[in-house]
């Protein structure tokens, strides 16, 4: 199994030219949505990659991250530079899930493109609840870039995915190891989390 892993560990990295969401949404005004067939409706994992370069993530990025922690005390986070980028090249891995259900749907539903930001912006977000359970890239998204409008938007020019499809109920186990296989390896910021 770990031979098979590595493999499919690698086949989450975005290639050299990947193109961003942007290419893949139908922007109908305000009424954005993914585009039909746009990824898989196979189950497996998934990962979102900022792919448009480093300086440009860094140029707007939020570096104190607070999180929730034990009996709800606030535990601050700094975002180091050995952390963006981690993976050794010039995308910056973001976020990383699996699914038993549909890429397409999970991926859309990580995206929210229904609404330019879901939640206030400035330090004010880490005192709200969360609008959505299944929002974490666009949640993510908003706490690194706190003043930033559309968030929706800076998504889409500027994050690719990739997924690795794994269907059915056998492929359980290879789904778990090889999420927490890449959260390892290529350290994506939104997947930060504390002990509660």
């Amino acid at each position: 199994m770990k031979s098979e892993l590595n493999h499919l560990l690698n086949a989450l990295k975005p290639k050299a030219n990947a193109k961003t969401l942007d290419d893949f949404i139908n922007k109908d005004n305000e009424n954005w949505k993914l585009k039909a067939k746009a990824f898989s409706t196979s189950a497996g994992v998934y990962s979102f990659w900022w792919v448009k370069g480093r300086e440009n993530f860094v140029s707007g990025l939020n570096r104190t991250i607070v999180k929730s922690g034990p009996g709800k005390s606030e535990i601050t986070i700094e975002i180091e530079d050995d952390l963006i980028g981690a993976n050794g090249n010039d995308s910056i891995c973001l976020y990383i899930g699996k699914t038993a259900g549909s890429l397409q749907s999970r991926i859309g539903k990580h995206l929210r493109l229904k609404t330019m930001r879901d939640h206030s912006r400035g330090k004010k977000i880490f005192t709200e609840e969360t609008v959505s359970t299944t929002g974490q890239l666009k949640r993510g998204m908003e706490e690194l870039f706190l003043n930033e409008k559309n968030v929706r938007d800076l998504i889409c020019k500027n994050v690719a995915v990739t997924y690795v499809e794994l269907d059915g109920d056998d492929n359980c186990l290879t789904r778990f190891y090889l999420e927490n296989l890449a959260i390892g390896n290529y350290l994506p910021i939104i997947n930060l989390d504390v002990e509660r």
